[in-house]
């Protein structure tokens, strides 16, 4: 279910898009109006049976009592208009109700119907835009649609008192949701009536009566839902299942089963097992919602709200030397795969991020793939090892200063189980079938290493395991053994400190939106029992929705599938995530010396185009300034473009992790880090979209304007492919206006160099976009991007009278950088 509005507050309007399936009997105190969206909906409402399809509505008014049953592949959205709205527009005691199914209206209705189509659309827009506090707007668009159903849509038959209505439906309420939470017990109308304090016979006619069925057969209906999850989810014998949902024997459950799926539940359950349901598609489910956002009026964004300007308006004395400012967030940056460290793009790419950034640990995932050539078996199954390809990456990455962050990963093929590769590419997520033929080639790779580089070198390096959430073993990529990932772990930790003292070895590398998993709380519970605590503590740091090993595996791990999960509404998702991990840490006692973000990313899909734009700059920078030097490194995934964990696309631009696109143009969020980069070494302010810092005698000022996701592209963020869209899928907000007062500078002339990254200037992404979208993209138009890719620049002098007063303006998603010399 995904909800679009504030739930707790009474005075706005909320929209719920339901999921397939069956809905209980419930009533609300304001109207509802359900919009399908798509497939077919059963509406019941009191004792009236509603059947829509496709852009059908249906106006449910206060206390009804209704049910919903969509058919497969089918959703609805439903609108709520709380009490609290309508009665600005009636007054509270004014009964009003409307009978209005489009699907049953007159031709001459046609007209109202697709007013009213607009207004739903315009005020769906209005709130996932995050317009709702625009209370002027939302109030005169339900009045329009509440006066349209007035005039063309009344009740015709006399309305009950909604005293009594609301009384009928908290009573009823309190009926069904007796049932529903005791419907496992050997439950009786009787026992149903008592704990309602009425009669049993009074009971039965009243539950016929408000619900339509009888007591026994909707008892008999709630405990077949139960059990058909359980059927198609758990591994419970069917016995089992028809005991704990109620059913007094096998046989009487496999009878009502049949009556009502239409077969036994054992065939259902091997049917299941041999032709199991594909893993649904978000790119589908996410244009559900485009059939009603064509209704929107064309006006509808200026007349919902006008962007205010936001100013901001800073004082900061520069005459202090500020605080040491190291700048942790170049400690790690992260290329992906092992292999794709050996292609000539991505050495480039390095090479140019080395000289203009410079990074200090380089981190890459599938050291040990077979892509990297480092095991094979004879024919006797003996090992043998081959680290030809090791050198020439470890080679080149120190000889650009680069130390490789080694993640000892994932498992050759020949030591894999199950023999299902998680991605496109040739990785094999799971614990080795043979942990001791793993663990022998672990610790080749160490002698060899230090053969090669001397133990004093790789003490300065970091070595850690592959995610806890790899220690995969089944087929169905459904069981994570963490156990036997934390004794795999101790052993490598154990050999890697026997080496030297100095080696560190991190982990467990555990998704941000998983850290009160109990595992992860018993896996550190184990380290500090066996004298195994990480020197550093890692984490996957990617804003989700609780992301649960079994459908993370089954899901984006699947080849070409996105995470289908909702993006965090937490516009400070990365310094709250810090504050409760370090929080977490200190309260359990766990003395680890740093924490890092080893994956991190606005997004878990590579085809976000999101990442292609101005939006990833911005994102950056209020990131990396609002968390600066409080984590020891920032590994943004990923440097380059050049994954095989989904399938190639034709496009330059196709919402690639990289900084660069595959043909090495720098995308907006290089620019930005680079900008990044220029800060001084120690830090005079830092607050919201504004840090300032000095190195020497120059002030460094960057600012920015960062717009979150709105609502519905959190709630289903592949909504639109279109590129040309992409800038419709933020929060709206005007322009920044910022005036910042430096004082302390003395008298004297003052440089002043100016650097705009945003949509008009150093987005190669807006460039290609003014191109008309070039799918192949040629020598020379890649020439001219790359050229494109370049800030605008301005620079002046200015006299200062000890004080200098500097002015602003950026567009949403705009970055800029300003440098005070003398």
């Amino acid at each position: 279910m995904l909800t679009f509005g504030n739930e707790h507050r009474s005075d706005t309007i909320l929209f719920i898009a339901n999921e397939t399936g069956t809905d209980s009997m419930r009533w609300y105190e304001g109207i509802k109006i359900f919009y399908i969206l798509s497939g077919t909906a059963h509406i019941h409402v009191e004792k009236n049976d509603h059947t829509l399809t496709a852009e059908d509505f249906l106006v449910v008014n206060a206390f009804e009592l209704h049910s919903i049953l969509l058919s497969e592949n089918s959703e609805i959205l439903e609108m709520c208009i709380p009490l609290a709205i309508i009665s600005r527009v009636f007054g509270s005691s004014d009964p009003h109700a409307f009978d209005c199914d489009s699907s049953r209206c007159r031709p001459e209705q046609e007209q109202y119907l697709a007013t009213i189509r607009r207004i739903y659309a315009d005020l769906f827009r209005a709130v996932y835009k995050g317009h709702q506090d625009n209370t002027a707007y939302i109030f005169s668009e339900v009045y329009a649609l509440i006066d349209l159903l007035s005039r063309h849509f009344p009740r015709q038959h006399a309305i009950h008192d909604p005293l009594l209505r609301k009384q009928n439906a908290r009573q009823l309420q309190g009926i069904l949701s007796y049932i529903n939470e005791n419907f496992r017990s050997d439950l009786s109308i009787h026992a149903v009536a008592q704990a309602n304090f009425i009669t049993s016979n009074y009971l039965s006619r009243y539950f016929h009566r408000m619900v339509g069925t009888t007591f026994t057969d909707y008892l008999t209906s709630v405990r077949l839902s139960s059990a058909y999850g359980e059927l198609v989810s758990t591994s419970k014998t069917i016995t089992r299942i028809a005991l704990d949902n109620g059913f007094r024997s096998t046989n009487a459950f496999i009878k009502y089963f049949k009556n009502q799926y239409g077969e036994t539940p054992g065939k259902l359950r091997r049917d299941l097992e041999e032709n199991p349901p594909a893993p649904a598609h978000p790119t589908d489910d996410a244009r559900i919602f485009q059939a009603l956002l064509r209704h929107v009026s064309k006006d509808a964004n200026a007349n919902a709200v006008a962007p205010d300007i936001t100013r901001l308006e800073l004082s900061v004395n520069t005459i202090h030397r500020g605080k040491p400012l190291s700048q942790t967030w170049k400690n790690l940056i992260n290329i992906g795969y092992a292999r794709e460290g050996l292609q000539a793009d991505v050495q480039e790419q390095l090479r140019r991020i080395q000289r203009e950034i410079g990074f200090r640990y380089v981190r890459f995932q599938g050291l040990l793939d077979d892509d990297m050539l480092i095991y094979a078996e004879n024919e006797h199954g003996e090992p043998e090892l081959d680290f030809t390809l090791v050198d020439l990456l470890f080679d080149f990455l120190l000889s650009i200063g680069l130390k490789p962050y080694v993640e000892l990963g994932f498992v050759p093929s020949l030591l894999a189980y199950p023999q299902t590769r998680a991605f496109r590419r040739s990785s094999y997520l799971c614990l080795p079938v043979d942990e001791e033929k793993w663990f022998m080639l672990v610790k080749e790779l160490i002698f060899h290493l230090e053969a090669r580089y001397g133990s004093d070198q790789l003490q300065t390096w970091y070595f850690t395991l592959m995610s806890i959430h790899c220690a995969i073993t089944d087929k169905q990529q459904t069981v994570v053994d963490h156990a036997a990932y934390y004794a795999l772990y101790r052993r490598v930790y154990r050999f890697l400190k026997s080496r030297g003292a100095g080696y560190r070895v991190s982990g467990p590398g555990v998704y941000s939106n998983a850290i009160e998993e109990d595992y992860l709380w018993a896996f550190l519970k184990n380290c500090a029992a066996d004298d195994c605590l990480p020197d550093q503590f890692t984490l996957l740091c990617f804003p989700y929705d609780p992301i649960h090993d079994k459908d993370y595996f089954r899901t984006i791990c699947a080849p070409d599938l996105p995470y289908p999960d909702a993006l965090s509404p937490d516009e400070q998702y990365v310094s709250h995530l810090t504050d409760t991990v370090q929080r977490k840490l200190r309260d359990a006692g766990y003395a680890i010396p740093s924490l890092a973000l080893i994956e991190w990313n606005s997004t878990m899909w590579q085809r976000d185009l999101c990442n292609d734009s101005c939006f990833k700059s911005a994102y950056l920078i209020k990131n990396i300034t609002e968390n600066m030097d409080r984590i020891w490194g920032m590994g943004y995934w990923t440097a380059n473009e050049m994954l095989e964990e989904t399938a190639s696309s034709s496009l330059d631009f196709h919402g690639g992790y990289g900084l660069f696109t595959s043909k090495g143009i720098p995308k907006s969020a290089y620019l930005a880090l680079c900008m990044l980069g220029r800060l001084g070494d120690h830090l005079l302010y830092a607050g919201d979209s504004c840090v300032v810092t000095r190195r020497g005698s120059e002030i460094q000022v960057l600012l920015h304007h960062y717009c979150h996701y709105d609502e519905l592209y959190r709630n289903n963020y592949l909504l639109d492919p279109n590129a040309e869209h992409c800038y419709e899928r933020f929060v709206e907000k005007g322009e920044l206006h910022v005036s910042l007062e430096l004082t302390g500078l003395g008298t004297g002339s003052r440089r002043i160099r100016r650097y705009r990254l945003g949509r008009e200037y150093g987005s190669s992404f807006d460039q290609w976009l003014s191109m008309g979208l070039p799918p192949q993209l040629n020598r020379e138009e890649v020439a001219y991007l790359k050229a494109a890719a370049q800030p605008a620049y301005h620079v002046a002098r200015m006299s200062v009278q000890n004080t200098l007063t500097l002015s602003a303006q950026l567009a949403p998603h705009e970055v800029q950088l300003i440098l005070i010399s003398q």
